[in-house]
């Protein structure tokens, strides 16, 4: 059913807290835990399934309709998190991305699988996480995806006091006549309370 998801500390997937109205997903969510381990596998369906037929912006005289079958499109999410101690969590987890036919690209195939690793603690008075992503794959028949994503936070607090840090970085695509598109998918984050 329609529920809303959250990976990590939010930076990939999260239920976006940031808008009106949240963000949920239409699609199947299996959980498992055993003693310090759990599992979640998420499979969400993000757009319609049916026939698509192309649309014209401008100069549409000639232009004849077409129409393609298609799928929607798909997120997959495969997810642990392991308590080493109480002060050490690590998660591991695979995002996939699966976008096809629209009416403005009845050709779109674009395929993102995006492996990622997430560690967080605690130490004394101070919160830590680091994170980093790497995706690779196609944006289309004549280009690939490769691109990748790391955050550090650690954050301290005594009492009524409190001091943070947070550091983020992510491709771009420096080359645009290449054949690799290095553009992060960003898929759907949290972001900070500064943006």
């Amino acid at each position: 059913g329609r529920q809303a998801y959250s990976l990590g500390k939010g930076t990939v997937l999260s239920k976006a807290n940031w808008n009106l109205y949240g963000l949920a997903y239409d699609g199947i969510r299996l959980h498992s835990s055993y003693n310090n381990t759990s599992w979640d596998i998420l499979a969400s369906q993000q757009g319609r399934a049916g026939t698509v037929e192309s649309t014209c912006q401008q100069d549409c005289d000639d232009v004849v309709s077409q129409q393609e079958k298609t799928v929607g499109d798909h997120l997959v999410v495969i997810a642990n998190k392991t308590s080493i101690k109480p002060e050490l969590i690590v998660q591991p987890y695979m995002i996939m991305l699966f976008e096809n036919a629209i009416e403005t690209d009845l050709e779109r195939q674009r395929h993102v699988y995006s492996p990622g690793l997430l560690v967080s603690g605690k130490a004394g008075a101070v919160d830590y996480f680091v994170e980093g992503l790497y995706q690779f794959g196609q944006d289309s028949d004549q280009l690939d995806h490769r691109a990748w994503k790391a955050v550090a936070d650690v954050r301290w607090k005594k009492d009524l006091l409190g001091l943070g840090f947070r550091y983020e970085e992510n491709s771009g695509d420096g080359d645009a006549t290449d054949q690799v598109n290095n553009n992060l998918a960003p898929f759907f984050p949290l972001n900070h309370g500064h943006r």
